[in-house]
């Protein structure tokens, strides 16, 4: 267990910074795709990727699944996709 302070506050830091590296190449992936990540169905890349969007559901931190879907336009719609 981590205490709070600088390092703590660093680890935070890069991990958002590669959770947006993730989030952006996905939804460029989906921008070209036909519907999931490599294609027009889902694959094994997808069955690795939903959870990750799952968290945003599962999650309750107030605006942040609306933020990511604001700003990675494709990826609410491959979720609701996905659910169907």
């Amino acid at each position: 267990v981590q205490e709070d302070g600088e390092e703590k506050e660093k680890e935070l830091a890069a991990n958002k910074a590669y959770l947006d590296q993730v989030l952006s190449y996905a939804n460029r992936l989906l921008g070209k795709s036909g519907g999931f990540l490599f294609g027009e169905e889902p694959c094994t890349a997808d069955c690795f990727f939903l959870p990750i969007l799952r968290i945003f559901s599962v999650v309750e931190i107030p605006g942040i699944k609306e933020a990511a879907y604001q700003k990675y336009t494709e990826l609410q719609e491959y979720w609701e996709r996905a659910l169907e």
